[in-house]
Parts: structure tokens; sequence; C-alpha cells
């Protein structure tokens, strides 16, 4: 890329940062895709904007924004709680956002919604009509040795009710900038409450960039996705009770389970929180059992279920799958969807999707030689923007008329019109990477504001009435008034001894 900077840059005054960043793609692979420039060296859709007000800001207040987001950051707790280090670890925000402009971003998303049908439909036969593993056309060796397939989970899912509510898919784009599947995430789809936190922070650290921006946003998705969960439940459908299951504080993503629940105004409950009567799943409160309807799992399928499944797990609820077999409670995902993670299956996903709903596959997997393309990175130090690599995580949910309909549609899934990306090579864990950036879908017009947080409606009225309150909860806090006590005698008796 050797090309002149666009004239309407100069205009905008981020010639500077173009013109720097187009002589590091020069010194790379020639004719490579780039997420932010064209073969000649001219933006993309969407691009102008964000860099003219980020080059507005001058180098002073590029550092002010960035070092406000990552304040901003610290102060929200956003952290990976990492087993071998108890202070965790955090991230960095970009303050440039990735911007994916329609055309891309419809394309990703019909290749999107067909593979959650897929899926759907792999899962409906390997643990339902057996019809694929004659065929050939499943790695049938691959799938019955995996530790993913429990065969305890065999038609334990009932028809009414989709196996797949929630899709992760983790994609990159290519040197052609064409976009490849990198992995699917379905026993138990982590980055929604992430990418949710670092929209919002970037909408109070760049409140002028955010607000002329016309992007798609977040919060519909999430909405939708909430009234699935409503209307995924068997029993007291007017106002059912919604439960996100967590590993607990030890799981590196426990901010986002506990964000995440906050968000939807939902429960957040570890497997000790619950039990199962009768198959029915019940939640431990001071007030005594209540009826738990639809369970948000966030743990992995061996460990949701000690009885059946893996008998070591101290993270689940015994019984767990059979009141899931018995319709005493809705699960997303249900269990066992981890067999269709293994990496084996990969190859078969064409055929596999013609045979099953008549159609080519539209996003292939990428094969071990796939060079990924390159997308801008701002670099605080440095004062300029330097090319990276980047991997996205999109999220696909089943929309709540599909519960009903037996005979699934493409209109029947919505795709969250954003996701979670970070810096890495291809196929690298969110959790190792330092760079995390938020993703920017365009829009043709300006989008309404839509949000899921309460807002603070008059004074807090403080309340002695726990009823709800989940036993363990209630056990902690009392536990945390005995030890706030005697730390204040004891700061009493130190104070005295001193002065004295």
């Amino acid at each position: 890329m050797t090309a002149p900077v666009s004239p309407s840059l100069l205009e905008l005054g981020a010639a500077g940062l173009v013109e720097d960043y187009l002589n590091q793609l020069g010194k790379g692979q020639p004719g490579t895709f780039d997420a932010m420039l064209d073969q000649q060296g001219q933006l993309r859709p969407g691009w102008q904007s964000l860099l003219g007000a980020l080059e507005a800001l001058g180098a002073d207040g590029r550092h002010q924004r960035h070092e406000e987001i990552q304040r901003l950051l610290a102060e929200n707790g956003v952290i990976f709680n990492m087993h071998e280090d108890t202070q965790g670890r955090s991230w960095r925000l970009d303050p440039l956002p990735w911007v994916i402009n329609q055309a891309q971003w419809q394309a990703l998303e019909v290749g999107l919604t067909q593979r959650s049908r897929l899926f759907n439909a792999l899962y409906d036969d390997i643990y339902g009509a057996h019809t694929l593993f004659d065929t050939g056309l499943l790695p049938t060796q691959a799938i019955l040795a995996s530790h993913h397939f429990l065969l305890p989970c065999h038609s334990s899912q009932p028809s009414d009710r989709p196996a797949i509510s929630f899709h992760g898919i983790d994609v990159i784009q290519d040197t052609e900038g064409q976009w490849r599947v990198i992995g699917d995430r379905l026993q138990a789809p982590s980055g929604t409450g992430f990418a949710l936190e670092n929209r919002i922070l970037m909408a109070r650290a760049l409140p002028e960039m955010y607000r002329n921006a016309p992007l798609k946003r977040l919060a519909g998705f999430l909405e939708k996705y909430h009234r699935t969960l409503i209307s995924m439940a068997y029993q007291h459908r007017d106002n059912p009770n919604v439960v996100l299951l967590t590993p607990g504080p030890g799981t590196p993503r426990y901010f986002e389970h506990a964000y995440l629940a906050n968000y939807l105004n939902i429960d957040l409950a570890e497997g000790q929180d619950m039990v199962v009567r009768d198959s029915q799943l019940w939640l431990r409160t001071l007030g005594g059992l209540q009826p738990v309807d639809v369970v948000l799992r966030h743990c992995d399928d061996a460990y949701c279920d000690p009885l059946e499944l893996r008998g070591d797990s101290q993270l689940g609820v015994p019984g767990l799958l059979q009141a899931t077999r018995t319709s005493g409670v809705a699960m997303s995902n249900t269990l066992g969807v981890g067999v269709l993670e293994i990496p084996e299956l990969a190859a078969y996903l064409p055929a596999l999707c013609q045979h099953l709903l008549g159609e080519e596959l539209l996003l292939p997997n990428a094969d071990a030689s796939t060079r990924p393309a390159s997308a801008p990175v701002f670099d605080p130090q440095m004062q300029r923007l330097s090319p990276a690599s980047l991997n996205l995580r999109c999220f696909v949910s089943r929309l709540p008329r599909s519960v009903t309909n037996q005979r699934q549609q493409p209109s029947d899934y919505h795709v969250m019109p954003g996701g979670l990306a970070w810096v890495g090579d291809p196929g690298s864990p969110s959790l190792s990477s330092p760079i995390v950036k938020d993703v920017w879908v365009t829009a043709s017009t300006p989008q309404p504001h839509v949000s899921q947080l309460r807002q603070a409606r008059g004074p807090v009225v403080a309340t002695r009435d726990g009823t709800d309150l989940p036993s363990r909860v209630a056990e902690s806090l009392f536990w945390l008034g005995r030890y706030g006590e005697r730390l204040d005698a004891r700061a009493r008796l130190l104070r005295e001894a001193l002065m004295r």
C-alpha cells in the first residue's frame, strides 16, 4: 500500500495518523486486506468521522481519553479473575473501535444465522434420531470418544424447546476480507457482558464520538434475548424465575456473570444455591424454596449435574439433568452441546449443511494456513495507529416465537450487531489478550437509544425483607457483618493502646 492519502482525510485533519499507518502496512505483506483502508489507501465507509474526531483531540486529548477509559475499567472492576493470580488481570480497551460497514456485516450475519440453525439440527440428530452416524457425514469415532459426548443427555431435550438458544461464534477476516470461523462456543458462551461494558465505557469516555456515530445498538439484542429466556419457561409464564448459574468467584469470568445478571435483572446463583425436588429445580432462599423456571448457565456441560454426569463436580446441582428431561426447568443451552465444539467436526460441516439444510455453507472454517487481515490499534505511548490481527466473537440468539415453532426459520434468529473483539493470533483465547475493542456496526440512520439498565427513580428504600435472598448469600453477609464487628473492636483497642 503506497497510495497517497485521500484529500478528504486532509480536510478531516486525520492525514497524520493515516499516513503513518499506511507506511507501516507498506512494510508488511503487500496486497493484504485491512479493516480500515482499501487497496487504494482510501478509508472504508464508517471510519472518516472516527478518525477525524480522534485527530481533533490532539496528542494530549487522546492520552487523556485513553487514561479515562482505563480508569473507568478499573473503577468498575472489569477484570478476569485468574486462578493463579488472586488479584485478577484487567485488559486495555482501545479508544478506536473496530468499524464494520453494513455490507460486510450483512454477509457475516447471514452466515452466522445459518451456522446456528445447522448446529441446532446437528444436536437434535446426535442426541435424538441418530440418522447421521451411519451416513458417513459425521466423524463418528471422534464424537463417541470425546468426553464432551454425554450419553445421559440422549433424548433429554424436550422437542418443543430449542437445544441451542444462544450461540457464540469466533470469526476472523482473512487476507481476502472473507469471514472465517475459528471456533464455536455453546456450553457457556461468554463475552456479552464484556461487550456491553466496553460499549458503555466508550459512550462515557468519548460521548461526542459515540453520540454522532450512526451505529447499531447492543441493548436491543439483549432485550430480545431476555424475552427469549422468559418465553422458554414451562410454568409461571407471566412472571418466570430466571437464574444465571455461575461456577462462582473462582471462575475467570465471574465479573461478567455478575454484570450480566444485574443487567438482565435475574438472580445470580451457584450450584449450592439450588436443589432438585420431585424433578423441579428450586432456589434456596431465606423465605424457603422458590421454583426456578429457566437457567441461563455459564457452567460447562459435565459439571452441571454430579448425579448423572461428572460425579466429582461441586459446581452443579444433583438431578438437574432429570429436571430438564421432565420439563421441570428449561436450560439455555441444553446439556450435551459441548460435543459440537470438537475441532474434528469442522471438515464435515459443508456436507452436513447441504444434507440437513439443503444449503451451501456460507461461513467456512479457517484452516491452519489462513493468515488474518490487519486492523488499526491505537498505541498510547507512540500516539499512532499500528496494524494488528483481531478476533471477533459474535452472538446469535433464537427469538421467542421459535419456541413454539417446530420448523426453524432464518427469521427465528437474531444476531448481536457487534460483539467482543480482542487482539491476538487467530484462535488465541480472549483471556490472554491485553487489548480489546468495541465493535461498531454502521447503520444508515441514527439508531434510538435503548437500555436495560435500571434507572434510579426516587430515593432508595431500605428494607429488612430478604425472603428472596439466596441462603448462601445471606450467610456470607452474616459473616461479613461479624468480621466487620471484630475488626471494629480491634481497631478501637489498637487506637486506645497507641494513645496510651
